[in-house]
């Protein structure tokens, strides 16, 4: 198993940084003296949940008044896609661009 590429699955804005995030793994990679491959999964679009209702996606095209997603509003998902954008795929890229 050490000689083989590990992935890291970006599932949550969370996932970007922090102790056992994205960018922890992206700096022991590039700490190591052989050039390392690290396969990262991102995720998260506006209400994916597989209409399972369980996955970790946490951006929503409509919201309910608690905070949580309604997924059976309609519409273009235009702020959905906005939020995804902005605080997701903007600090990826961000991280990414410095490794």
């Amino acid at each position: 198993i050490n000689n083989v590429a590990s992935a890291f699955y970006v599932d949550k804005k969370s996932t970007i940084q922090g102790p056992n995030g994205l960018e922890y793994h992206l700096k022991d990679a590039a700490s190591k003296e052989t050039k390392q491959l690290l396969m990262i999964g991102i995720y998260n679009l506006p209400n994916r949940d597989c209409s399972a209702f369980a996955s970790a996606g946490e951006i929503c095209c409509t919201y309910n008044p608690d905070g949580t997603c309604n997924f059976l509003g309609g519409g273009n998902c235009a702020a959905g896609i906005v939020e995804y954008q902005t605080t997701y795929i903007d600090p990826l890229y961000e991280l990414l661009a410095q490794y």
